[in-house]
């Protein structure tokens, strides 16, 4: 029974790889880092001939509309999550719009707000379309457990990991980014005051909602980071 048990947690150890197509292997025996720059497949879901096609010699790009074509033309982070690419089972989120306000986030610089150009995908997620985790360093804050994929907001504390790096939250990782995202636990006289008090010891997502909503309770935390909007001066006369 006990050589069962060790040979079952040895079983449980060992982790699950992703089979690839025959050509997507053929693909990363070439691009292994050192033959060529080292890629993946995207989230190690999508394979390669999947955007790219199976001639080597003559690569294609997915288009916003499903077919192969120019690579200036390629689809972009925006056009996979927000609208949807045919023939793809993207998640689809809502219309980016992460600190967008002149009165909010995006005085911070252009790598915030709604864009056509992924200046905010790549911000928090980097260049990962490549990568075998297309999350990035947004990985990291999944160290908090808390922070469930698409969770309920009543539970995820996605937001104070990102700005919040008071005592009652063990998990920020804002640090990770450069330029770091705005922390709101120090006073700015120019743009805000210190949200300590309105925390109140309660770094929940639900908390945040109260004053930054877009246009509905969004529940579900992949939706509301996506699109956080809302500001005090939305429903109080902004003071000079």
């Amino acid at each position: 029974m006990y050589k069962i048990l060790i040979f079952l947690l040895i079983l449980v150890s060992i982790p699950i790889s992703v089979t690839y197509t025959p050509y997507t292997n053929t693909c990363v025996g070439c691009h292994d880092g050192s033959i060529a720059q080292y890629k993946r497949p995207h989230n190690d879901t999508v394979m390669c001939e999947k955007c790219h096609n199976t001639n080597v010699h003559n690569m294609k790009y997915i288009q916003p509309n499903g077919t192969l074509g120019d690579k200036s033309t390629a689809a972009t982070c925006i056009d996979c999550h927000e609208k949807g690419v045919p023939g793809f089972n993207s998640p689809i989120i809502p219309n980016t719009k992460h600190s967008s306000k002149i009165g909010n986030g995006s005085i911070w610089g252009t790598y915030w707000g709604n864009d056509r150009n992924n200046i905010s995908c790549l911000y928090c997620h980097g260049n990962t379309k490549h990568d075998t985790i297309a999350l990035g360093k947004i990985k990291n804050l999944t160290d908090d457990p808390t922070n469930i994929r698409n969770g309920s907001i009543n539970i995820t504390t996605w937001c104070a990991d990102c700005h919040y790096n008071g005592l009652v939250n063990n998990f920020y990782r804002g640090d990770l980014w450069s330029p770091a995202p705005p922390l709101i636990n120090v006073q700015n006289t120019e743009k805000w005051v210190n949200h300590t008090n309105y925390i109140n010891d309660d770094v929940g997502d639900i908390k945040c909602r109260t004053c930054h909503i877009n246009g509905g309770q969004i529940e579900f935390s992949n939706q509301y980071v996506h699109s956080i909007g809302g500001m005090c001066v939305d429903c109080h006369a902004s003071v000079e």
